[in-house]
């Protein structure tokens, strides 16, 4: 038999006891138990309520053997289309097969059956400590947030703080909670305000990540502003720790999220080591400001930018103002971003008081001692493209008689592509300019004279230059991203490789001395890793036997 598709989890959340979960819970299972589905109550806890009785009355009930407990086995063997199960943070008794309710949860639904189920925000693993320390009373049964995270639908169910005291006054709420913690801690209005507020932010969060699937599963690229979210352009200009600062007040004013962004394009990478170390430098204060940082490679930087923008859905854009320049012959990157789609907020940053704070300061650059490897390197890359050009020409030069000059200008132009592939964009522009020159002078009559007797050849070396210098870009291009998969491809290897290493580990020193080992090979040098002891003094853990 085919394996069952996974049930559905839904999942009525709740700041805070007796805000009408379970009563949410019921009505929605009633109306699609009147929409023909086979719908089971699988355990239900009303809490001594008896605003529920009626509608749970409308629901079969499976058998519970333990009063509290739920019978995964019967509802496993029932098999109903949709199951009711209240309390998912619940902890079983001991012997039971899974630990938590929400185990058994999970079981269900890969078996095929559909989950309704109950929680509230302080039984969520990642908030267990906020709340706790907000309300005064630890909370040992908790959901992962892994699991919560899982659910196909989250429905928050909300009730403001005053009418959860009048209902506390009408013994409609369980108090369970008060007899727990500090007196009356728990149903104070401040603590009802604060779990409130939690839960919001949480279900908000629940329902971006919803939005998000739903844009990449409809293919919708418009951005949707649905959330405050803000993206702030790093660029290479001095003074972009300005416009970091700048949009830091601004998110923070705002109360909203914000992420720095730094494109780096085949310009940009050229750049010498200590301009990239300042950019880098900006980055990691946009991050020590309270942004997420991403490092973005691409052609074009308005291109990268947008793109970002709209799969993070982000509306709001914050770039710092291009320089005044007499003339102008390209849009400015806010323009350019504007005319990307009118759904974009584009905050422009003026220059005013960019050169009066701290400049951020590059991190020193290691260079070993004696001449510049790389600088030796883009020599011999010019020196053997001469060369390969030569080459092409004693090649062509017995066939002059029997090919014809076009013929000849299309070898020219496949060895200045090959060149562009193997060397990159400027020994590309350099084979380009050399071989009209050698068809100038070898091929074109008069031979051996760089002035051609029809006019019309210096048409002819125009468009050989020309195409020679896009087939140049082109090439360049395709080089560079190459080099760019190639440096993810082996970053990502190794993270794999690293992380394999250290789930293998059973020690703390099998730890320390895998790591030593992995940043010794990746920077070539000697490492230590110090530990700190019980003083808080870091030192060499096998000075101490670890």
């Amino acid at each position: 038999m085919p394996e069952a598709a996974r049930g559905k989890l839904k999942i009525f959340f709740g700041a805070f006891p007796g805000a009408g979960k379970t009563g949410a819970m019921l009505a929605a299972a009633r109306r699609i138990k009147e929409a023909g589905r086979d719908v089971v109550i699988g355990f239900l806890d009303l809490h001594g309520k008896s605003d529920d009785a009626p509608a749970a009355a409308n629901f079969e009930r499976l058998p519970t053997p333990d009063p509290g407990e739920f019978d995964l086995d019967s509802a496993l063997k029932r098999h109903p289309q949709v199951l009711l199960i209240d309390d998912l943070a619940h902890a079983n008794r001991p012997g039971a097969r899974h630990p938590k309710r929400w185990n058994d949860v999970d079981e269900l639904l890969a078996a095929g059956i559909d989950v309704f189920t109950t929680m509230s925000v302080q039984h969520l693993a990642s908030l267990n400590d906020v709340v706790a320390e907000i309300t005064g009373i630890p909370e040992k049964e908790t959901v992962p947030d892994t699991f919560f995270d899982t659910a196909d639908e989250t429905v928050m169910v909300d009730m403001s703080a005053d009418e959860l005291l009048l209902r506390l006054k009408a013994g409609q709420v369980p108090v369970a909670h008060v007899q727990q913690g500090p007196s009356g801690q728990f149903f104070r209005k401040g603590t009802l305000l604060a779990l409130r507020e939690i839960a919001l932010r949480r279900v908000a969060d629940v329902v971006e990540d919803e939005v998000l699937r739903y844009r990449a599963d409809q293919a919708i690229a418009k951005t949707w502003k649905t959330h405050g979210r803000m993206l702030c352009c790093v660029g290479p200009d001095t003074g972009a720790e300005h416009v970091v600062r700048s949009a830091a007040r601004l998110a923070g004013q705002l109360d909203e999220e914000w992420t720095a962004v730094y494109v780096e394009t085949p310009h940009l990478q050229r750049l010498p080591n200590e301009e990239r170390g300042r950019i880098l430098a900006v980055v990691s204060l946009a991050q020590e400001l309270g942004a997420r940082t991403a490092i973005l490679t691409g052609n074009d930087v308005c291109d990268a930018l947008v793109e970002h923008a709209r799969d993070e859905n982000i509306s709001t854009v914050v770039v710092g103002r291009s320089r005044p320049r007499r003339f102008r012959l390209s849009r400015t990157m806010s323009d350019s971003i504007a005319l990307a789609g009118d759904h974009f907020d584009v905050i422009e940053i003026g220059r005013a008081g960019a050169e009066s704070g701290t400049a951020v300061q590059a991190p020193p650059v290691f260079a070993p001692p004696g001449p510049n490897p790389r600088a030796g390197e883009k020599r011999a890359r010019y020196f053997w493209t001469a060369l390969a050009c030569l080459a092409a020409t004693l090649i062509l030069a017995p066939f002059s008689r029997n090919f014809d000059l076009a013929n000849i200008a299309m070898l020219y132009m496949l060895a200045v592509l090959l060149c562009g592939m193997q060397w990159g964009r400027g020994p590309a522009v350099l084979a380009a300019v050399v071989n009209v020159l050698a068809f100038d002078f070898f091929f074109v009559p008069p031979r051996f004279s760089l002035i051609p007797a029809d006019i019309q050849y210096y048409l002819t070396f125009a468009v050989m230059l020309t195409v020679g210098g896009i087939i140049g870009q082109l090439a360049g291009s395709i080089r560079y991203q190459a080099r760019v998969a190639s440096h993810r491809e082996k970053r990502a290897r190794t993270l794999y490789e690293f992380a394999r290493d250290l789930a293998a580990a059973q020690t703390t020193s099998e730890v320390i001395h895998i790591t030593e080992e992995f940043m010794a090979r990746q920077f070539n040098a000697r490492v230590t890793v110090l530990v700190p002891d019980a003083t808080g003094a870091l030192v060499s853990p096998t000075a101490h036997g670890m």
